[in-house]
């Protein structure tokens, strides 16, 4: 047997000897052997596809809590998940229903096992997974490749160049207060912490003078999911220097009292010297992380603080209402470029307690390709008082005043992203174009794509790759491969007829069917046909030009995406 896409060994089969069956070309065929029918499809296991998954821009690796703290604040080789509070997500959304993902893999790491279901990525990656990946600003950029599978059982690969990272700590302040009178009958228990949201926590601040310490809260981000238990001698399950590899909080702790008479003390944790929480912002850009952009633009942003309620629990614990004095000037919020909504937040009652927020919004005017560090400083005064009886009525009274420093790193990457959104806008499968300028395409999409993705790039200045304007050209450039698909089903179609020749295709009784002209411009026809099948065979195809040039000539039109 003979098809386009296969041939056989021998025109019959005899029973006991095996049929070799030899791929010849893409394309389907029906094998007949003996009493048995195959239906096979041959297809090109180098088919390249872009535009077809989007990715968020980083993949956020952990590790394994082996002391106190959430997995999130260690380096290891989980993907984040969302499945503990202050977990990232890495999510991916499949832009045309007649495609079906198979599989991802990651090319830096073979050991890699990354599952996707439901939207979101999981399983594991060895990329950012140890201590030198603890620091705020360390990444990789790694390349994915995305095994999918078309409506009509063809294999594609598309490939994306995402930055890996260690889930980032946020920064945060967090002070716990204990103050206690008449011989530790009432005790008032004040502890609180100051969360910059979503941000990169400042992981450089190593040491700090005085009574505080760089640490992380156990649980930065659950309000009440920690407990502040009477205790004279310790802090309890809250805070501790060992609490992950990426430390990015600030602490301090304070027992004191006094047996008779009024008692009132004063915890400050802050240092209006260090950034304690960074974030990045490109204007160009809906997904950076923390940061909401909230015109087309980019002119306009807005981030969140947060205070994270911790519940309270002992013999004696005296359970008043946290407040935060409105006259007081140190609930404030300072920072060029930026307005508060709010400064002051709602009293609460020790116990359970929702979190709450205040939203900075920002205004910035960064040209293309140029940077800016917008800064803010906040500050917040929690006050508990409790009274009891004692030759009079007594006050037990905290006061805990929190910090937080933060930077905003603002880009603007628009002349690169626009292009870029352009470019996989729509659909566009290797099949279509010349390899030679389908791989300076994709070369320049995957360059262009690494730098839009690493949020620690600003500027092009920064990359030693082409990006941009190349992307732009190479796009403008695609060339539309020249289809021999036809060509070929009419040569086979013909074979036989060619093969007989004029006389064996005009009998006695018919001959009149043909014209020795016309049959003669048959035989010149086939004779071109294979001429210049026999030009450029089969391998040779994907880089032989048609007739016309760029991305969406109106002789082939690019394949839109369908809704899933």
């Amino acid at each position: 047997m003979y098809a386009h896409c296969l041939k056989a060994n021998g025109g019959s089969t005899i029973d006991g000897y095996n049929v070799t069956v030899t791929a010849n070309a893409v394309g389907n065929a029906v094998v007949q052997a003996g009493l048995n029918t195959y239906n096979i499809t041959v297809v090109d296991g180098d088919l390249a596809v872009t535009g077809v998954v989007k990715y968020d821009p980083v993949i956020y690796t952990h590790g394994d809590a082996s002391g106190k703290g959430q997995p999130y604040m260690y380096c290891g080789s989980l993907i984040s998940d969302g499945s503990q509070a202050g977990e990232k997500e890495t999510h991916y959304t499949v832009n045309d229903s007649r495609y079906t993902i198979t599989g991802i893999k990651c090319v830096e790491d073979s050991a890699a096992d990354i599952k996707y279901a439901d939207g979101k990525l999981s399983g594991t990656l060895h990329i950012a997974d140890t201590a030198e990946y603890a620091n705020y600003n360390k990444g990789e950029t790694v390349t994915i490749e995305t095994n999918l599978t078309d409506t009509d059982g063809n294999i594609w690969t598309q490939t994306d160049k995402l930055y890996v990272a260690s889930n980032p700590v946020a920064g945060h302040t967090i002070g716990t207060q204990q103050m206690w009178g008449n011989w530790g009958n009432h005790v008032n228990m004040l502890p609180l912490i100051y969360v910059a949201e979503n941000s990169y926590g400042n992981t450089d601040r190593k040491t700090y003078t005085g009574t505080h310490q760089i640490c992380n809260a156990y649980n930065v981000e659950d309000a009440n999911s920690l407990v502040y238990k009477k205790d004279t001698t310790s802090i309890g399950n809250l805070l501790s220097s060992s609490a992950g590899d990426k430390l990015a909080g600030l602490g301090d702790n304070n027992n004191s009292g006094g047996s008779t008479g009024s008692q009132s003390n004063l915890l400050e944790v802050k240092d209006s010297s260090t950034v304690s929480a960074y974030y990045y912002y490109d204007m160009s850009s809906d997904t950076n992380m923390g940061i909401t952009r909230n015109n087309s633009d980019g002119t306009r942003f807005s981030l969140k603080l947060g205070i994270t309620p911790i519940s309270v629990s002992g013999g004696n614990a005296d359970g008043a209402a946290i407040d935060f004095p409105s006259n007081d000037k140190l609930n404030y919020f300072t920072g060029d470029g930026f307005t508060a909504d709010r400064v002051y937040f709602d009293s609460y009652s020790l116990g359970v307690a929702a979190k709450q927020y205040e939203t900075i919004t920002g205004t910035t005017s960064v040209a293309a390709n140029n940077t800016a560090t917008m800064s803010g400083v906040a500050e917040l005064q929690a006050h508990l008082n409790t009274t009891f009886k004692s030759a009079g009525t007594k006050n037990v009274t905290n006061w805990l005043n929190l910090g937080l420093n933060f930077q905003v790193k603002v880009c603007n990457k628009s002349n690169e992203r626009t292009p870029y959104n352009e470019a996989v806008s729509k659909v566009r499968v290797s099949t279509d174009y010349t390899k030679e300028t389908w791989d300076k395409y994709t070369t320049a999409l995957l360059n262009t794509e690494a730098y839009l993705n690493n949020y620690t790039l600003l500027t092009t200045d920064e990359t030693t790759q082409d990006v941009g304007t190349v992307l732009d050209s190479t796009y403008t450039g695609l060339t539309k491969r020249a289809d021999f698909t036809e060509l070929e089903k009419v040569v086979e179609q013909n074979k036989a007829a060619y093969d007989k020749g004029f006389a064996g295709n005009v009998t006695d009784t018919d001959q009149n069917k043909y014209t020795v002209d016309s049959w003669q411009n048959f035989e010149n026809a086939y004779k071109a046909g294979t001429d210049l099948l026999a030009q450029y065979p089969e391998k040779g195809r994907n880089n032989v030009a048609g007739f016309t040039v760029g991305p969406d000539s109106a002789e082939k039109t690019t394949q839109t995406p369908q809704p899933s």
